[in-house]
């Protein structure tokens, strides 16, 4: 039983991390970019914040649930629960609009 929920645990972690790297990727590809070809790619952002060095931090949120086991009363089997997260993109631009780099936080 513990081996199952081992394995189960990380192949949950795993999935996560493929998924952070992949955004990553997506998000490398607008180094060099002047900002507005990220905006045509993402939308709108959810927050622009000047950051008071010359940079400007452009903001993407999304919700998405990921399944949490927990611990139940039905025969002491954790079952898969799904819990929402908040996914961040950010993009840092510089004074030019070109996009410097980037931040990626829960996905």
């Amino acid at each position: 039983m513990d081996r199952m929920l081992t394995i189960g645990l990380l192949v949950f972690v795993l999935a996560g991390c493929a998924s952070t790297e992949q955004i990553e990727r997506e998000l490398d590809a607008f180094i060099g970019d002047h900002v507005t070809v990220a905006v045509e790619k993402l939308g709108r952002p959810d927050r622009k914040k000047d950051m008071q060095n010359g940079t400007v931090e452009y903001e993407w949120r999304s919700t998405k649930s990921r399944n949490a086991s927990i611990n139940t009363n039905v025969m002491g089997i954790p079952l898969p629960q799904s819990k929402p997260t908040v996914c961040k993109r950010v993009l840092v631009v510089d004074e030019r609009k070109r996009v410097i780099g980037h931040t990626v936080e829960g996905c």
